[in-house]
C-alpha cells in the first residue's frame, strides 16, 4: 500500500527544487539548481555555492547525470519516521523507485537538533540563526530488491525496492541514487507498507472552507480538489472527501459547483469563527447519519496541493487508537517566499505566544531534520487544520470571537488531545509585517483576555498589565495614538462582561472599528521617496531602547520629519513627524506627536491599569462559566440564526 508519493514541483503550487530534491557530487557539494525569474516566478535570494538556472517545473522523469547523486533528504520527499513510528500502527516500510537504468542507492536516516528555543527575531541574520541547527545522519544497511521491466509506456525500466528493516524512534528516513553506468532518469517512487485491509483506519474527510467575497480564490480550490480528487477515480480519496463552505458574503450562487459533493451554505457574516463553525454544524450534527471521521478547516486563499490532502488521508488510515483524537496541523509557508516557512505551530500561555520554526528556508538541509524535532506547541492555525470529528461536540464547539484568537483558542482548549505537524503537509498563504488593520488589534487583545479565560495558565492582572504596557509604550512612541486608544475600548468592552458581548452585532462593532485604522497614502503625496527611508529594525535591548525612545519624545523634536518603515520598534525618533511606510504595499501613513493627545492616552492608561487590578480575577471567572454556553450548539444555531 502507497503511504506517500515521491512528488516534484510546480508552477502552480511551488516550483523550488530545493524542496523536494537535492543533487550532489561526488565530493558531497550541493549542485542543486534553483528557478531563476522568468516572469512567472520570483527571483529568490540563493543558498551560498548554489548556481541559478532556469530549469522547467515539471519534474518527473528526473535525469540524473555521470557524477551526480540525487538525494531525497528534502522536506517533501523524505519520510518522517520518527512521526510515523510515535503515533501510528506502521509496522514495516519499504521505499519503491522506478528508474531508466540501473542506480546505485544508499539509505539514511538523519535526526535534527536545535541548541536553544529560539525566535527569528532573536538573531541578526540568517545564517546565525541556522548555526543553531545541527543534523546526526547514518547510512543504514537496507535490504534491496531490483527487476527489470517495461512500462505501461513500453519503455524499459528498473524498479528497485528498498527495504527499511527497522522502524526508529525519531528523525527522517530518505535515500540517495546514483547511475551506475550511463545518465539514467527518476520515473516515479512511492513509500509502501505491507498490511491487511482491515488494520487500515476508515477515513471519511469533509473540507471545511469559510469564505468572504473571494469568489476567484475559493473557486479555484474548490475545483483544483473536484478535479485531481473527488472525480478523478484514480486518486485514492475519490470516494472519500466532501466540501462544505460557509459563504459569509452571501455572494456565490448556488450552481458554481456542479457536484453532489460541494455543499454551499449562504450564511450570517459571523467572521472566520462564525463561518468555520457552520461547516462543522452542517457537516456533523444537521447531517443525517454523518460519515466524517475528520474535518480539514482550511481558508480560502491558501495554495493548496491536493498531495497534501492525499499525504494527509494516509497518515490518518494508520493513526494509533492511543492518539486517534489528535489534531493534524498544516505547516505555513509564505506565498512571496515558498521555500520560507512562517510558521510551524505555536504555543499561546497567557499573553505570550511563542512561533516555532519561523522563518526558516526549507530547502536547506540542515533545516528539514530539524524541522521534525516536536516543540510543545499547543494550536495550530485554521488556515489547514485537521480535527477529529470525535472531540467536536454539542459542548465543544469554537468560541464566537468574529475574528482572530478563535483558532487559538479552541487548540488550547483541547490542549490535552495534542497536535501532529509533518512535514510535508502545508500550505501557502498571504504573509506580510505588520500589515493588518488597527481595528485588529481590538481583535488582539478583547479576544486573547476572553480565550485565555478558564485556562490552567491565564494571565495574572500584573501580566496582563505588563503587555499592554509595552504595546501602549510602542505606540505612543511613534505617535500612533489611534494604537492606544482601540486598545483601552477593547479593554473597556471585557470588562463590561459576557451579557454585554452577547448583545454585540459583529458587523456593527467591526464597522464602529475602522474609524481606528490610518489612511494609507503613496510617498508622492507629501513629496517623498523611497530612499529616504530608514529602516532601524528590531532591536534586542527593547527596554533600553523605549526608555530612550521616551526621553526623545518628551524633549523638543530635533527634525521636521523620519520615514520609517514597519520594522522600527523601540526607536528614539525625535522627530515631529513620522510617516510609517509599507514595502510591500509601497504606501504608508503620517503621524505627528501631540502632548495633548499623548497626556490624554497616558491618563487614559492609569484608568486602565487600575480597572484591570480591581476587575480582573472575578471578571476571568465570568468568562470561564460563559464560554461553557457561548461554545455549544444551541447557543451557535441561535447566533446564527439556523
Amino acid at each position: 500500500m502507497i503511504i506517500q508519493k515521491l512528488i516534484g514541483p510546480s508552477k502552480e503550487v511551488c516550483n523550488e527544487w530545493g524542496m523536494y530534491f537535492r543533487k550532489v557530487d561526488k565530493e558531497g557539494n550541493d549542485i542543486t539548481t534553483y528557478p531563476y525569474d522568468d516572469g512567472n516566478v520570483m527571483f529568490h535570494k540563493l543558498i551560498d555555492g548554489v548556481k541559478a538556472s532556469e530549469v522547467a517545473a515539471e519534474s518527473f522523469p528526473l535525469e540524473i547525470k555521470q557524477g551526480e547523486i540525487l538525494s531525497l533528504d528534502t522536506y517533501f520527499n523524505a519520510f518522517s519516521i520518527g512521526k510515523w513510528k510515535k503515533y501510528t500502527k506502521l509496522s514495516n516500510l519499504a521505499l519503491e523507485i522506478v528508474t531508466s537504468g540501473p542506480v546505485e542507492v544508499r539509505a539514511y536516516q538523519t535526526v535534527g537538533m536545535v541548541e536553544t528555543e529560539h525566535m527569528w527575531h532573536e538573531f541578526p541574520d540568517e545564517e546565525t540563526m541556522y548555526s543553531f541547527l545541527h543534523n546526526k545522519r547514518r547510512e543504514m544497511d537496507c535490504p534491496q530488491e531490483a527487476e527489470a521491466f517495461v512500462t505501461d509506456q513500453g519503455q524499459q525500466a528498473i524498479r528497485t525496492i528498498i527495504h527499511f528493516s527497522e522502524l526508529a524512534d525519531e528523525g527522517i528516513y530518505y535515500i540517495t541514487m546514483a547511475p551506475c553506468e550511463d545518465a539514467v532518469s527518476l520515473l516515479s517512487g512511492a513509500y509502501t507498507t505491507d498490511v491487511e485491509k482491515e488494520d487500515v483506519n476508515p477515513v471519511e474527510l469533509v473540507l471545511g472552507i469559510c469564505t468572504f467575497q473571494r469568489e476567484e480564490f475559493l473557486k479555484k480550490n474548490v475545483n483544483l480538489v473536484l478535479d485531481k480528487v473527488i472525480n478523478n477515480a484514480m486518486s485514492p480519496l475519490c470516494d472519500h472527501v466532501e466540501i462544505y463552505i460557509s459563504d459569509n458574503g452571501q455572494t456565490v450562487p448556488q450552481d458554481t459547483f456542479q457536484s453532489d459533493k460541494v455543499h454551499l451554505f449562504p450564511n450570517k457574516n459571523a467572521g472566520g469563527a462564525g463561518g468555520f463553525t457552520r461547516t462543522m454544524i452542517e457537516s456533523l450534527f444537521h447531517r443525517q447519519d454523518s460519515p466524517f471521521t475528520h474535518i480539514i478547516l482550511m481558508d480560502d486563499d491558501i495554495i493548496l496541493s491536493t498531495d497534501v490532502l492525499e499525504r494527509t488521508y494516509h497518515f490518518l488510515q494508520f493513526v494509533d487508537e492511543e492518539h486517534h483524537d489528535m489534531m493534524v496541523g498544516g505547516e505555513m509557508f509564505m506565498l512571496n517566499l515558498r521555500y520560507k516557512q512562517f510558521e510551524a505551530g505555536a504555543r499561546w500561555r497567557g499573553t505570550q505566544v511563542t512561533f516555532y520554526n519561523k522563518m526558516w528556508d526549507l530547502r536547506r538541509q540542515e533545516c528539514v531534520a530539524t524541522n521534525e524535532c516536536e516543540n510543545p506547541i499547543n494550536y495550530s492555525g485554521w488556515w489547514y487544520s485537521v480535527i477529529p470529528t470525535s472531540i467536536i461536540t454539542e459542548d465543544n464547539l469554537p468560541i464566537p470571537l468574529f475574528i482572530h484568537y478563535d483558532d487559538m483558542e479552541y487548540g488550547v482548549r483541547n490542549e490535552k488531545n495534542g497536535t501532529i505537524l509533518l512535514n510535508g503537509i502545508c500550505v501557502w498563504h498571504p504573509q506580510g509585517i505588520n500589515k493588518a488593520a488597527t481595528r485588529m488589534t481590538y481583535y488582539d487583545i478583547r479576544n486573547m483576555l476572553i480565550g485565555m479565560a478558564g485556562s490552567e495558565t491565564c494571565a495574572t492582572a500584573g501580566d496582563v498589565i505588563h503587555h499592554l504596557s509595552n504595546r501602549i509604550v510602542g505606540a505612543l512612541n511613534r505617535y500612533r495614538y489611534e494604537d492606544a486608544e482601540i486598545i483601552y475600548e477593547a479593554i473597556d468592552d471585557f470588562y463590561k462582561g459576557p451579557d454585554f458581548f452577547k448583545t454585540l452585532d459583529p458587523l456593527e462593532k467591526h464597522a464602529a472599528l475602522t474609524k481606528y485604522n490610518y489612511k494609507y497614502e503613496e510617498l508622492s503625496a507629501y513629496d517623498l521617496t523611497e530612499d529616504m527611508v530608514e529602516e532601524n529594525g528590531f532591536h534586542s535591548h527593547y527596554l533600553a531602547w523605549s526608555v530612550w525612545a521616551i526621553i526623545r519624545w518628551i524633549l523638543p523634536s530635533t527634525r521636521a520629519l523620519k520615514v520609517a518603515g514597519l520594522r522600527d520598534s523601540g526607536i528614539a525618533f525625535g522627530a515631529k513627524k513620522i510617516f510609517h511606510y509599507d514595502e510591500e504595499k509601497r504606501k504608508g501613513y503620517m503621524t505627528e506627536k501631540s502632548y495633548a493627545r499623548g497626556w490624554k492616552d497616558f491618563c487614559d492608561y492609569l484608568k486602565m491599569t487600575k480597572k484591570i487590578r480591581k476587575n480582573h480575577d472575578v471578571m476571568m471567572q465570568q468568562w470561564a462559566e460563559a464560554k461553557k454556553e457561548i461554545t455549544s450548539l444551541g447557543y451557535w444555531e441561535k447566533y446564527l440564526g439556523l
